[in-house]
């Protein structure tokens, strides 16, 4: 056999009748209690929320800089020796020196670090 459960709104008025009185008053005192417990409620749950978060926010912000600093490493490593012209090869402490006269009619000197002309490049 089932036991007989309140309904929402009847719950609702019984939340509600204990703050009245038996003339139908509202009894401030209760009511303003009611409404502490609920304030300091819901300060103690957003505090720890907020401190969760915070944590949270830290460990993987602390993570994501130890990664990407290994992952430049790792990408500036493998891009040293790649190289867009065809007439350079790496050679450390060298430099590979080429007249460049670009599109837009300017000219210059295109210098690159750390590679050396290849044979048969003059």
């Amino acid at each position: 056999m089932a036991l007989p459960t309140k309904s929402n709104s009847e719950e609702k008025r019984s939340d509600l009748c204990r703050f009245l009185g038996k003339d139908g008053e509202i009894k401030q005192p209760e009511l303003k209690k009611y409404k502490m417990k609920n304030k300091i409620k819901m300060l103690l749950a957003s505090t720890v929320v907020a401190a969760a978060g915070y944590g949270i926010y830290t460990s993987q912000a602390r993570e994501v800089n130890n990664v990407s600093d290994l992952i430049m490493e790792n990408v500036e490593a493998l891009a040293s020796y790649e190289v867009d012209r065809p007439d350079c090869e790496y050679a450390e402490f060298q430099d590979c020196e080429m007249f460049v006269i670009y599109a837009d009619g300017n000219w210059g000197l295109d210098v690159l670090k750390n590679h050396k002309k290849k044979p048969g490049w003059g």
